[in-house]
């Protein structure tokens, strides 16, 4: 994340792959997607508040924006 203190990662902990965020100092970590679709490849905005990532929750590897704060998904690659 662009102020250094949390980090987005992947993981399949779960048995497929979700993205999360993790606080540097205190270690706590948050669980951004959860569905049965591989979610991967998160970077943050400039500003902290969105993550862009990859998804093929259509069949299809597709880019993605979430809000952190709501968590709400928007599809962005429609081509």
């Amino acid at each position: 994340m662009p102020d250094g203190r949390s980090v987005l990662y992947n993981a399949d902990s779960d048995g497929d792959q979700e993205i999360y965020r993790a606080d540097v100092g205190s270690g706590q970590v948050w669980q951004l997607t959860d569905n049965t679709a591989p979610d991967h490849l998160a970077v943050a905005s400039p500003d902290g508040d969105e993550m862009i990532f990859t998804s093929e929750r259509d069949g299809r590897e597709r880019i993605y924006v979430m809000n952190l704060e709501s968590r709400e998904t928007k599809l962005v690659d429609v081509r």
